[in-house]
């Protein structure tokens, strides 16, 4: 350790972790209860909850943004770097997995999370799983990015979790429309670094698995928008198309470097499957439709979604939801895959999802609207902004990149640019990608900051400029250069992308070739400007070994990649021997060919022992020696017994500088490391010298932490001052985070008589929460608000604050009404009477007493309602309730309405309204009535006939409402004035019908439909010469029995003489041998088909 008196080397604290990578151990022996400590938001919340099962946990990071992540594959705490915001950008607050199917044979499973812990809120979740095998050591992949992966199963399933940061250079589309809106769709552009999850599932359990379904869940902590859009974008991997991104603005990253309306996060995830089920909605309901849990499992929410499977009400009826931005955050977001209908045992199936983040800046409509990205114009790479003016509201981005030949090559294939054909100051190139979502008009003032560590020495700023591609070519912009600030300014009137180029300066010219032409190629000749740092390199064809590089005959490199300084022009030649074939080419490279040289390449003979070595260029370290895909040596000289031709490729990875200093010398230490790789984690430290207290750090002027631990992901090269000042400091933080705001925190001069501070420190709670105490080193200190003291040393406090009173209205117990809401409808009630009492309940489902509680009302007809508050309490504490009753007797006939007011120390809703309505009306009177058909026949009943029946006191007008189903399922329908009856069978059956009147009053009543046989007559009957002749009247259609007797009654001699169907009515019988000397005849219904 060394006190930071100059800029100079910096110590680092003690072994630091492999770069991008940081591993925590969470173990909790025979599931004791143990205190776990996140940092939250820039706050250190510590929770008690169980850990049941072996747990670890590794930080997975990248130049733009970090990720924790457990074995689980649970994360609840992601951070992206926006410059002048690191380690403040917390964006997710949950993102974790779940898995549904059936086992033959058996009933199936609901959903089961894979991570048994959530946090923040902390509740265990009851998942069955375990791990198998936890994260082991990472490792890099080609873009020196990290991978892990693990094994959890239950007894059922097997699932191997792989997570891989992925660099896409341009981005992933993030759809910002619904699937199911209307217009064109759109899209951003993600951050470069994605992280790509495999999830593949195994059937471990002896026995066929159907309906195998999978679930990824997202919550993003500043979230108060989402959609979720499956269009097609072009890009990279595009085939991730099924993307739900979530967006909302961070309030608290408002101020220099960001805008008055701060910093909006988008956070998304993508599937390359269409899911089969979906939802955006809230994270979490509680009490007045805000998201104000912290401490438990919250009410409601797409979780619960999840962990229904969207099957029964409500859930199901968020099926589906692509579009979701309630007037209170916060939201989450979910999608189910059907991965299987049947796994076989031992069977597998995998699926991919990416992550992806971005984060801009928000820009309220209106003109002058000013901002900045990136940190602003003093970070290198920022830049500010100003509007003329904006007619939409929406969001500013700015991505920077530092791109060499490779990179620029992909932008290029993109369609993002053309390739850059003007003079670059140095490479890699300085670019921004610039793009806002809202509308605007007029020009765009911007201030652009450069990094001008990567430019020549002695290179003359003036000379810099901007190019603007307009779409077609790159143009130059008129603009000025600020060198000491390092910044450019320009006007430009579309945003489009920019890079920094060199305008009039000298420049000079690189001629490189070949020598013999058949015996290689080079690359990296061209024009560069004065100072600039250039590289060439040769590379040999098949049977040919590099040699050397040449000028005027003499020899300047034996690497193939040679880097130099130009001042003049230069004239080179790489200069190729042709091999014999007992030798054998060893030929070397470098990645990137900026990174570094390489020595040692040539012709050996077979059996001979050759050395290569690489010697990484400013601002890189070297990393392995490859051969293809395959890591030889991580040391930069590597031996090795030549078997044969070999191509070897030094691989160097990019470092940045970090310098730091202490204002003033004497006032304290700064720890820290010089060099760290791109998304490094760094962590510092300021040791304050006796009298002195820290203050806070800063870049460029711009204040950026004020913790003396401070830590964050390296993205560039920075110089940070630690700053101190005579005096002690008091700091001051609150429990929960945003409960509540504090000031008098700071550093406090000694009082030069009384060698002693004078502190006040001034807490004021937020909306919805009380202040409880202060504490220090967890022992209470003060219960009031404002704290005075005195001090002589440093202090830290912690302002304690609690969910304050909150009102809830039921009615009746257990509906909760809304505040000015749909209210209380007391219905239909005769002028002068009194209606049904109504009781209505008060809750305290707050944290502190509710107080104060007084019921005033108002309104056109305040007079016809009845408050009865005698029984009510006027204070309830936590959880308590109380009662009162309302009645209703309209002075008059037509509707009526009043508002309750319910007084209380809420501090949201106070009062609490409830809109009370009610009808002066008598209900009208609904008869019951029977109508009679034959069997098979329909049947059809006047409207007019039926309300005739009917009667109403008021004497208002009636009109047939509604008919409902009939007992017997027979199908009705109302037209043209009649109700339509349709016989499914020939049993009796009724239904109800529904009649109301002009006010609104309803009243039922039954018709029963009874079904009377079709019974004949006869009408005369006729003597003749051929025997008697019956005439009778039946239905047409309708079969009938003639009968004959010889009695009345139909019991002597009875016979059937004869089967008719009446054809159409009135049909007749002859006799030819009636019995004598009396004969009885009669028609009788023959329900025989």
């Amino acid at each position: 350790m060394r006190r930071w008196e100059q800029r100079g080397p910096i110590k680092r604290p003690e072994q630091h972790n492999q770069a991008n990578i940081k591993k925590r151990t969470m173990k909790s022996e025979n599931y004791p209860e143990r205190k776990r400590c996140l940092v939250l938001a820039g706050a250190i919340w510590c929770l008690l909850a169980p850990l049941p099962v072996l747990a670890q946990m590794v930080t997975l990071g990248n130049p733009h943004w970090n990720i924790t992540l457990t074995d689980y594959g649970y994360s609840d705490f992601l951070l992206d770097n926006t410059p002048g915001f690191e380690g403040r950008e917390y964006l997710s607050g949950e993102w974790a997995a779940a898995v549904a199917y059936q086992v033959a044979g058996q009933p199936p499973l609901p959903p089961q999370w894979l991570e048994p812990q959530f946090l923040y809120p902390d509740w265990p979740t009851g998942s069955p799983f375990h791990v198998v095998t936890p994260f082991g050591t990472p490792v890099l992949n080609a873009d020196n990015l990290p991978v892990v992966e693990s094994v959890i199963a239950s007894q059922d399933l097997e699932i191997t979790l792989r997570y891989e940061m992925l660099d896409t250079v341009v981005g992933t589309p993030m759809g910002i429309t619904p699937t199911s809106g209307a217009g064109p769709a759109a899209s951003i552009a993600s951050s470069r670094y994605v992280l790509k999850q495999t999830a593949t599932l195994r059937n471990i359990s002896g026995a066929p698995l159907t309906n195998l379904q999978f679930f990824q869940f997202l919550h993003g902590l500043q979230s108060q928008r989402g959609v979720y859009d499956n269009r097609a974008y072009a890009g990279p991997l595009g085939e991730f198309r099924h993307d739900t991104t979530l967006a909302g603005v961070d309030a608290w990253a408002v101020g220099a470097g960001s805008s008055p309306a701060g910093l909006e996060d988008f956070i998304g995830f993508h599937g390359n499957a269409a899911p089969s089920a979906l939802e955006i909605g809230y994270y979490g309901i509680e009490g007045n439709g805000i998201d104000d849990h912290w401490s438990s499992k919250p009410s409601d929410g797409v979780h619960y979604s999840v962990e229904n499977n969207w099957q029964t009400p409500p859930y199901s009826s968020r099926l589906g939801t692509d579009n979701f931005a309630p007037p209170q955050r916060w939201i989450a977001g979910a999608q189910r895959w059907d991965l299987a209908p049947t796994l076989a045992p031992g069977a597998s199936v995998s699926l991919d999802i990416l992550l992806s983040v971005r984060s801009g800046t928000r820009v309220a409509r209106g003109g002058g609207s000013s901002g900045g990205c990136n940190g602003g114009s003093s970070v290198p790479g920022g830049l500010d902004y100003e509007f003329d003016d904006v007619s939409e509201d929406g969001s500013f981005f700015a991505e920077y990149a530092q791109a060499d030949d490779d990179e620029l090559q992909v932008h290029v294939a993109e369609g993002e640019f053309a390739s850059l054909d003007f003079p670059l100051p140095a490479k890699p190139a300085q670019i921004w990608k610039l793009w806002f979502t809202g509308t605007f008009s007029g020009a765009v003032h911007l201030k652009v900051g450069y990094d001008a560590t990567m430019l020549p020495p002695g290179f003359d700023e003036n000379a810099l400029c901007l190019y603007q591609f307009d779409g077609a070519q790159w143009q130059r912009l008129p603009g000025m250069v600020d060198p000491v600030g390092n910044k450019i300014s320009v006007t430009v009137n579309m945003l489009a992308p920019l890079a920094l180029g060199a305008g009039a300066v000298t420049t000079f010219t690189v001629s490189a070739e070949a020598v013999p032409p058949e015996g290689g190629s080079v690359t990296g000749a061209g024009a560069y400007v004065d100072g600039a740092s250039v590289t060439v390199v040769a590379t040999p064809t098949s049977g040919y070994a590099f040699l050397n590089w040449k000028e005027g005959g003499t020899a300047v490199s034996t690497s193939p990649s040679y880097t130099f300084i130009l001042r003049a022009d230069r004239t080179l030649e790489a200069e190729f021997l042709l091999v014999g074939t007992g030798a054998r080419i060893v030929a070397t490279s470098s990645l990137p060919s900026h990174g570094g040289t390489t020595s040692g390449d040539g012709a050996y003979a077979l059996g001979a022992t050759a050395t290569v070595t690489a010697t990484p260029a400013p601002g890189y370290k070297f990393s392995k020696w490859l051969d293809g895909e395959t890591v030889l040596s991580t040391a930069p000289s590597y031996s090795f017994t030549v078997a044969g031709d070999l191509t070897l490729v030094a691989k160097f990875k990019p470092v940045y500088m970090l310098t730091l200093i202490a204002e003033p010398t004497e006032g304290g230490e700064l720890e820290g490391d010089p060099f760290y790789e791109p998304g490094e984690l760094v962590q510092l430290k300021a040791k304050p010298n006796d009298g002195y207290s820290f203050v806070n750090w800063t870049q460029n002027g711009l204040p950026v932490s004020t913790d003396p631990n401070f830590q964050f992901n390296m993205s560039g090269n920075r110089e940070l001052i630690g700053h101190f000042t005579l005096g002690v400091r008091i700091d001051a933080s609150s429990i929960p985070p945003h409960a509540g705001t504090i000031s008098g925190k700071g550093v406090y001069q000694l009082d030069p008589d009384e060698e002693t501070a004078f502190v006040t420190l001034i807490a004021t709670p937020e909306p919805g929460y009380v202040f409880l105490n202060w504490t220090e080193n967890g022992a209470v200190v003060s219960d009031s608000a404002t704290y005075s003291f005195t001090s002589q040393v440093g202090r830290s406090f912690v302002a304690n604050f609690g969910l304050g009173p909150e009102i809830a209205v039921e009615e009746p117990a257990g509906n909760e009404l809304v505040d000015g809401g749909a209210g209380v409808d007391f219905g239909h009630v005769p002028p002068g009477t009194t209606s049904a009492v109504q009781t209505f309940t008060i809750r305290n489902v707050g944290g502190s007493d509710l107080t104060g509680l007084a019921i005033t009302k108002d309104g056109p007809a305040a007079a016809d309602f009845t408050v009865d508050a005698t029984a009510m309490a006027d204070a309830l504490a936590p959880g308590e309730s109380t009662t009162f009753t309302v009645s209703f007797i309209p002075s008059v006939l037509g509707p009526r309405s009043a508002t309750l007011h319910i007084a209380s120390n809420d501090a949201n809703e106070n009062p609490f309204e409830v809109p009370l309505t009610g009808t002066g009306n008598s209900t009208p009177a609904a008869v019951n009535i029977a109508h009679t058909r034959a069997p098979g026949m329909s049947l059809k009943i006047a409207v007019v006939d039926l309300l005739g029946l009917c009667s109403d006191p008021d004497g208002d007008p009636l009109a047939l409402d509604s008919v409902g189903a009939s007992a017997q399922g027979t199908t009705l329908d109302i037209a043209e004035g009649y109700i339509l009856y349709e016989s499914p069978n020939n049993n009796e059956d009724t239904f109800p019908y529904t009649i109301i009147d002009s006010r609104g009053a309803r009243a039922s009543g039954v018709v029963t439909v009874n079904v009377v046989s079709p019974g004949g007559r006869v009408q005369a009957i006729t003597a003749g010469p051929g025997g008697v002749t019956i005439h009778f009247t039946g239905i047409p259609g309708f079969r009938y029995d003639i009968e004959r007797a010889t009695d009345v009654a139909f019991t002597v001699n009875a016979e059937v003489i004869q089967t008719v169907v009446a054809p159409r009515g009135p049909f007749a019988y002859t006799d030819p041998a009636p019995p004598q000397p009396t004969a009885f005849y009669r028609l009788k219904y023959n329900p025989t088909p």
